[in-house]
């Protein structure tokens, strides 16, 4: 089950199911987030109303974003960046990455190399002294 989703169809009004999904998100959460880009994601690849698939990261600013060609192959992009646009064309619908990480504020991540500011750049070849 996605977290949310957008169904252009007309589901029964006791349905738990969507009639004709057009897009799915996902929030990756770290304890479920391999699992969602994994077996979620190839079950619903294999929906054929399906045009888009949104898995949103919790940890930094980043969407990956799944759509159908019009052809119906799958193609996919990283956007990154607060003030990114998603642009869901079928669904005449843009998203922008600021409105839905509206409220959350990002974890510092701690450096794994501490980088002086002027790095020494190899020149190649041998030098004498």
């Amino acid at each position: 089950m996605p977290d949310l989703g957008v169904d252009c169809g007309s589901p029964e009004d006791q349905a738990l199911t969507a009639d004709r999904p057009s897009l799915i998100v996902e929030v990756l959460s770290p304890t479920t987030g391999s699992f969602d880009v994994t077996v979620k994601l190839a079950e619903y690849q294999s929906l054929p109303s399906l045009d888009y698939i949104l898995l949103v990261d919790t940890e930094s600013p980043n969407v990956h974003l799944y759509s159908r060609d019009w052809d119906r192959r799958w193609t996919d992009v990283v956007l990154k960046g607060l003030d990114t646009v998603v642009d869901l064309k079928r669904l005449t619908v843009s998203l922008a990455l600021r409105d839905i990480y509206s409220g959350l504020e990002f974890r510092l991540k701690p450096k794994l190399v501490d980088l002086p500011s002027e790095i020494d750049q190899p020149t190649g070849g041998f030098h004498q002294k």
